[in-house]
């Protein structure tokens, strides 16, 4: 049985450094954004922006699609309420970061927080080929 050496100890352990920090210094931190806001977007276009920071509102959703309750409390957001079958959107839970989302797929509703910065930015996300 081979025994690991001295040697084998420092690559490992570097390995293990470089990992961490790539991570740590690819990660975006958007806890700390001051400007958050909530997207509520149906069937692909927005159908209202509300400003997060300190708010706290109950917003009743009556589209084609179905009836949805959007609670806004403490910079916190959730679904209250939803007429759809499976409920996944209410069990989503709170949400409170950039990016985060909540979707109920058969009223064709998607809930999004995003930076104020990012509302009138024409920025790419992202590039997929």
């Amino acid at each position: 049985m081979n025994k690991m050496k001295y040697g084998d100890y420092i690559v490992i352990f570097l390995i293990i450094c470089i990992s961490f920090s790539m991570y740590f210094l690819t990660t975006r931190k958007t806890n700390n954004i001051k400007n958050k806001a909530v997207q509520i977007t149906i069937n692909g276009q927005v159908y209202q922006t509300i400003d997060l920071n300190n708010n706290t509102k109950t917003i009743y959703i009556n589209s084609e699609f179905g009836h949805n309750v959007i609670k806004l409390d403490k910079g916190f957001v959730f679904m209250f309420e939803s007429d759809c079958n499976d409920q996944i959107c209410v069990k989503m839970g709170k949400i409170k970061d950039v990016g985060d989302n909540i979707i109920c797929l058969p009223n064709r509703l998607l809930v999004k927080i995003i930076s104020n910065d990012d509302e009138n930015s024409d920025e790419m996300d992202m590039i997929l080929k």
